[in-house]
């Protein structure tokens, strides 16, 4: 890796046989969000690459994607400390990949999610249920890992903090988001604009 400091962030480059795709993975920490927010961050990365980004919606945002890049994802990294398990690296990670010759365009929608999202209150409940439903079915194949991550949730802070995020704990606010009143959504928007700000704030890794 070829590593490079600039101000608030650290960059990591590294040549590899890709046959012309290029891959970005952007990490942000998010330890200094509230528990409150924490407990939101896995929806918050679900909804915010299906959401639109500065002046393009949400479609607009999709189709953009779709023709330029091999798709963006973002999802809730916790890894443990390895000399301390109840301290863990916690960092919301957003992929993507495209062909090199559009690398500057992978950049550039990755960064619109991250400084300029705009979600769609309209669609909002929708992701929520897609999200719960897609969880739900990963408890029925797996269901031996949630039961797994319940037991060792309760043996270190780091492995608890995990099932809160990651597990059987998240699935039930899900439940209760997926019957969330207009008004209710609204709140949430409001919280998903504020771990928005706070990101952007993140100290660099």
């Amino acid at each position: 890796y070829q590593f490079r400091s600039l101000p608030g962030v650290r960059v990591a480059r590294c040549a590899l046989p890709t046959n012309g795709l290029c891959y970005l993975n952007v990490r942000v920490q998010f330890s200094h969000l509230s528990d409150h927010h924490k407990q939101l961050l896995p929806l918050y990365a679900f909804v915010l690459t299906r959401s639109g980004a500065g002046d393009l919606d949400d479609m607009a945002m999709t189709h953009r994607i779709e023709a330029l890049t091999g798709g963006i994802r973002a999802h809730v990294t916790i890894n443990p400390v390895p000399d301390d398990i109840d301290r863990s690296f916690e960092y919301l990670a957003i992929r993507g990949k495209a062909l090199e010759r559009n690398a500057a365009h992978l950049i550039d929608l990755t960064h619109r999610f991250l400084a300029e999202p705009v979600f769609n209150p309209a669609r909002l409940g929708q992701w929520i249920k897609q999200q719960r439903s897609s969880i739900q079915a990963g408890v029925v194949y797996q269901g031996d890992a949630y039961a797994r991550s319940l037991a060792r949730a309760q043996l270190s802070h780091s492995a608890a903090h995990q099932e809160r995020i990651n597990g059987l704990s998240f699935l039930k606010v899900l439940h209760t988001w997926a019957d969330a009143t207009p008004d209710q959504l609204d709140a949430l928007l409001t919280d998903f604009r504020e771990i928005s700000h706070s990101l952007r704030r993140a100290p660099a890794d």
